[in-house]
This record gives C-alpha cells, sequence and structure tokens, in this order.
C-alpha cells in the first residue's frame, strides 16, 4: 500500500516548483500566517496547485495516517491549540472546516484514496487531530 500511494504521488506532481520561500510558509504558526495562506488560495491562481503538490509530497501508509502527516507538516501545535473545526469553543480564534487550506487537503486526500476516501471519514479524523493538539504541544516542552 505505502508503495502505491509514494508512486502515485510522484506521477501527479508534474513540472510544479516549490520555491524555498512556498515551503518556508509551512508549519502555519499563528492565525496571521494562516490569514495569508488563505488569501494566497483565493487570490494567487498559481498558490493552489503549489499547495497541492507539497501536500502529496508528504505522503502516509493509509487515508487517516496521510491526513495526520499533512495536519502536522501544515500546522504546529501551538497554533493548532487555538483552532477547531467549527470555530467554537474556548479560546478558539481560527475555524478550520471550511477553509481554502482544509479544501485543499481534502482535494489531495479525494485523489489518492479515491477508492476509500470518504467526507465522513475527513471529518472526524481533523477535529479529532485539533482536539490534541494540546497534549501534543505540551509533550514537546
Amino acid at each position: 500500500m505505502v508503495m502505491e500511494t509514494n508512486q502515485k504521488v510522484n506521477c501527479t506532481l508534474g513540472d510544479i516548483f516549490l520555491s524555498p520561500a512556498f515551503i518556508e510558509q509551512f508549519p502555519i504558526l499563528n492565525s496571521d500566517r494562516f490569514k495569508l495562506v488563505e488569501d494566497r488560495i483565493l487570490n494567487e491562481p498559481e498558490y493552489v496547485p503549489q499547495l497541492g503538490s507539497f501536500i502529496k509530497t508528504i505522503g502516509g501508509t493509509n487515508l487517516k495516517n496521510n491526513v495526520i502527516r499533512i495536519l502536522s507538516k501544515l500546522i504546529t501545535n501551538q497554533y493548532a491549540i487555538t483552532c477547531s473545526w467549527t470555530g467554537r469553543g474556548k479560546n478558539i480564534d481560527t475555524r478550520l472546516g471550511d477553509s481554502g487550506l482544509m479544501n485543499s487537503i481534502k482535494n489531495v486526500i479525494k485523489e489518492i484514496y479515491s477508492n476509500s476516501y470518504t467526507d465522513s471519514e475527513f471529518e472526524k479524523i481533523v477535529p479529532d487531530w485539533l482536539r490534541h493538539a494540546n497534549t501534543r504541544f505540551s509533550r514537546t516542552k
């Protein structure tokens, strides 16, 4: 399964170049950086394919592992503490559920795992990962 995923990713990368400046945007450290990424997704047509290519390079052993690895590379645990899927909750300042970043991740995951992907599964994995951000962050101190 791992080999199939990696082969599929390498075939779909195409000729998109990821500059060091692009890669340095991640992981997202705070809401200002998140808003910058969201603005670029909305206003720069070439940004979405670059983001998709970057997400594809992360890989994973299965759908859940891939989503978790993607989230870990794109968002720091410290910032994830202030995020939720719905935007509700104590000390939450970022709603991720309908963001361009989540849509980009979802589109890549759909493409890679077209046989086993469901929105329902994705919408369970991401909030669960966000819910445990505080625990992951406190372990790194």
